[in-house]
């Protein structure tokens, strides 16, 4: 096993080096990728969790966009202390945003609080992805503590293929009982999905049976 410390700083330090250009392309495409497969789902309504993005993280504009014209709600993180919550932001394009703790866009204090069993899909940024949907983050853990109290919403992960660690490699991703893993992997240039994404699409709530080896 790889230890999670080890391969987050790799692929960090990865990320960081970009230019402000290839960020933009990979935050572009990335988004393109996602939604080709997706333009035709009737987001109307539907809750779906998004996030501001740190400095080095790929950004979700494109997507946010796209689920403001078709008429999805829109929520997004604020942490506070340890914890993760949701709020739903109705214009995120003309909204004032604050700066949380660690220094990413949050929603006003004026935002409506979500409560969990609302949300449908949440995306959840990522360092390093697995093929089974594992996944290490910023190692703050919030997405750990956050994910188990709402099983029923697809979990999307958007990833540069530098960041995925392929299924055939001798890289294992090391996991402790309190990560979750995504559903969905969407990546450069491939992409891995268990069973909710089929599940969600057509019209399911996600069974977290299938986040677990079988």
């Amino acid at each position: 096993m790889t230890d999670p410390s080890t391969l987050r700083e790799q692929v960090r330090n990865r990320r960081k080096n970009l230019s402000p250009a290839e960020r933009e392309s990979f935050s572009k495409n990335l988004s393109v990728r996602f939604l080709t497969q997706v333009r035709d789902y009737p987001w109307k309504g539907k809750v779906v969790a998004l996030f501001r993005p740190m400095a080095e993280e790929w950004g979700l504009q494109a997507i946010e966009t796209f689920l403001e014209e078709t008429g999805a709600k829109i929520v997004y993180p604020k942490t506070s202390g340890d914890q993760m919550e949701f709020f739903w932001v109705s214009e995120p394009s003309s909204t004032l945003w604050t700066v949380g703790q660690w220094g990413i866009q949050e929603p006003s204090p004026r935002a409506p609080k979500v409560d969990f069993s609302e949300i449908q899909v949440v995306f959840v940024p990522a360092v390093v992805l697995g093929p089974k949907g594992q996944r290490i983050g910023m190692g703050k853990g919030f997405y750990d503590r956050a994910l188990p109290k709402f099983p029923q919403a697809l979990r999307v992960s958007l990833a540069a293929s530098f960041q995925v660690v392929p299924s055939d490699s001798k890289i294992q991703i090391e996991e402790r009982d309190w990560d979750q893993r995504v559903d969905w992997v969407v990546s450069s240039d491939t992409e891995f999905r268990n069973e909710n994404v089929a599940r969600f699409l057509s019209g399911q709530a996600c069974d977290d049976s299938y986040r677990r080896d079988r």
